[in-house]
């Protein structure tokens, strides 16, 4: 996936990855910083994306471990 398509998709769910992850986190800090955690995370991981037609459920689930990351921290 080029860097195009990455932010292009990114910009699709990233109000829904800022609403999901507010209601886990429920802090304006932990928020920010695990959904740009969890974009950065998917840039470097792009390569594991199979079918670009499942990046939200993939950008979801980097993300949920990024809760957890933020969780155990």
């Amino acid at each position: 996936m080029d860097a195009v398509t990455f932010q292009a998709e990114v910009k699709r769910i990233e109000r829904l990855m800022y609403r999901v992850a507010w209601l886990y986190l429920g802090n304006n800090q932990d928020v920010e910083d695990a959904v740009q955690d969890a974009i950065v995370k998917a840039w470097e991981k792009r390569e594991s994306l199979r079918r670009q037609e499942q990046f939200k459920p993939w950008l979801t689930r980097i993300l949920v471990n990024q809760w957890n990351v933020i969780c155990q921290g």
